[in-house]
């Protein structure tokens, strides 16, 4: 913290020397000071857009969700920022976080337009419409998911689900057996073996 308060002292117009105190104060569970250090980091002269996202990330987490997409939405309209996917990505979350379904969709949609590899943005999308109970969009997420991301426990476990509810046993069996024979240890495979008893 000394170092912390010594670049404070002699650059305190810098934007990262307050987000860097920002990360501070939030390890150590001073949130207040840790949301004085961003609005410090937002109002500095150089402040980027990484910051803007930072601190839309923590007003996320402590359910400030207006406060949150307003920052956003803000870093992503700042000059030269390049993390815009990510930071639509980080409104999709927040945006289902406190419940409005229908912004999240519309925020990971637009991720993708952005960075249509993000898997996390599928992922999110395929669990949204299998909430819907919209599984055929379900599989077709799920298929695009498939194309730029690894397969992983959960995933195959969601094509499961997914054929299931549409009836296809045959490909319902395949996904299992990729799971069994890929994560034969994960949670999503032993709930398999005792389904199929």
């Amino acid at each position: 913290k000394y170092n912390l308060d010594k670049a404070v002292e002699y650059a305190p117009q810098l934007s990262e020397v307050h987000v860097a105190m920002a990360y501070y104060y939030q390890a150590v569970g001073d949130l207040a000071r840790t949301e004085a250090s961003y609005n410090n980091a937002i109002n500095s002269s150089d402040a980027s857009g990484d910051a803007k996202n930072n601190f839309g990330v923590f007003l996320c987490q402590q359910k400030k969700f207006p406060q949150a997409e307003k920052m956003f939405l803000e870093a992503i309209e700042t000059d030269k920022y390049t993390r815009t996917a990510s930071s639509y990505e980080n409104l999709g979350v927040c945006s289902r976080t406190s419940g409005d379904i229908k912004k999240a969709r519309k925020y990971f949609e637009m991720a993708l337009k952005y960075d249509p590899r993000r898997s996390n943005s599928l992922m999110e999308l395929i669990e949204l419409a299998v909430e819907d109970n919209d599984y055929v969009a379900a599989r077709s997420i799920l298929a695009r998911y498939h194309q730029v991301a690894n397969e992983t426990a959960e995933s195959l476990a969601l094509g499961i689900e997914i054929e299931q509810a549409l009836g296809d046993i045959n490909a319902m069996k395949r996904f299992g057996i990729s799971l069994i024979a890929k994560f034969p240890a994960s949670p999503q495979a032993k709930e398999y073996r005792a389904n199929l008893h």
